[in-house]
């Protein structure tokens, strides 16, 4: 990916939450990606998921999230960005992604243990 220009793409085509539990500190946004393929290596004593087909670029920072995600399927790219403004503040050392089969989960670690229920049609919007 070439660096400083910023990342295009489709908005994936399916966004689900998970904030069923407000107390645990989470909210987890779960990205459908099709095709997506997995890979499953070790680092540091741990089983890691990488993209096997494609890549990523993930920053999750004060403020806002931005995903861009690039498939490549026989003689087919397809690029899919998901970038969103954060409505709190989030701890950003103990939030993730995780990578599944045609699956992307952002997980967010929130800084205050209320729910972010309110918040779902901004993740979910297009815009």
């Amino acid at each position: 990916m070439a660096e400083g220009k910023p990342p295009e793409g489709r908005f994936p085509p399916e966004v689900l939450l998970r904030d069923n539990d407000p107390s645990n500190g989470y909210y987890t946004i779960v990205l459908t990606i099709p095709d997506l393929k997995v890979k499953t290596s070790w680092k540091r004593l741990k089983k890691v998921n990488e993209i096997e087909n494609g890549e990523h670029r993930i920053d999750i920072s004060q403020g806002k999230v931005l995903l861009f995600i690039k498939i490549q399927n026989r003689d087919k790219t397809m690029e899919y960005k998901y970038e969103k403004k954060l409505p709190e503040d989030i701890n950003t050392l103990k939030s993730d992604i995780k990578i599944r089969k045609e699956e992307v989960r952002l997980i967010l670690c929130k800084k205050e243990n209320i729910s972010w229920g309110q918040y779902s049609d901004h993740f979910m919007s297009r815009s």
